[in-house]
């Protein structure tokens, strides 16, 4: 989304003042990033991160169970706001009026049922699986056990799948050096048409061609990109959509 040099500039100075509510503040009854969509979306994208770990707390914060906390943005009632209460990351929730933006509560309305399917993931186990790669590689649930499964799926017509691949390369080669971490990818594409493209576009996860079937029937999932994260128990840690968070959750689930 392109914003102009004048709401740009705004935002900036608004995130570099107002991205977290310190402890001994209260939310105050107008937030400035909720004056319209574009400058709502640049505050949501810049501090919010709903599918990492943090604390949720209700309006007059006190704790809350997460799966709470997600239904309640949901309902299209309230936004997430970053609150800081001893240097850890809060999210506290905003009670919203009519006259704030449709398109600022469907969003939120939407990311919140996402990232509550993704929960739903978490602590189960990845399904039994059989892949083989485009280079002839074979992965199944015993030839990776004990390593743990760094899974994007996407597909080629997906602009985002393909934009964020440059940071994935970076991530990937980060950790090159390991064999204990796999990074491999599930395509909906066509072994060809999958080469043709890989030809052009350098990305170093291994690649398995069309897998729409384990994505939609054994995974259940029609959001691209997703990425997950399974441990070296076979065990889903975290399921996401973007790739901003992959280098914090990995790192947390190597600790």
């Amino acid at each position: 989304m392109k914003l102009s040099k004048n709401i740009l500039f705004s935002t900036i100075l608004l995130l570099c003042t107002s991205t977290s509510i310190a402890q001994n503040q209260s939310l105050p009854k107008s937030l400035p990033f909720l004056k319209d969509f574009t400058t709502y979306w640049y505050y949501y994208n810049e501090s919010t991160n709903l599918s990492n770990e943090f604390i949720p707390l209700d309006e007059s914060k006190k704790e809350i169970k997460k799966i709470v906390f997600l239904q309640h943005l949901s309902n299209g009632k309230y936004i997430p706001v970053r609150v800081l209460i001893n240097n850890k990351v809060h999210y506290q929730l905003y009670g919203i009026d009519a006259k704030i933006s449709e398109e600022i509560k469907q969003v939120i309305k939407q990311m919140a049922a996402i990232e509550i399917k993704n929960l739903m993931y978490e602590g189960k186990k990845i399904p039994d699986f059989n892949f083989t790669d485009l280079e002839g590689k074979k992965y199944n649930d015993k030839n990776t056990k004990g390593k743990v499964i760094v899974m994007k799926l996407w597909f080629i017509g997906c602009k985002v799948c393909i934009q964020e691949m440059p940071q994935l390369n970076e991530l990937a080669q980060k950790y090159s050096n390991r064999n204990d971490i796999i990074f491999l990818s599930l395509a909906l594409d066509k072994p060809q048409k999958l080469k043709a493209f890989l030809h052009k576009t350098t990305f170093k996860y291994a690649v398995v061609a069309d897998k729409e079937k384990y994505i939609n029937e054994a995974l259940q999932i029609n959001e691209f990109p997703t990425h997950i994260i399974v441990n070296r128990k076979g065990i889903i840690v975290k399921v996401f959509s973007s790739a901003k968070f992959l280098p914090n959750v990995l790192s947390n689930t190597l600790k």
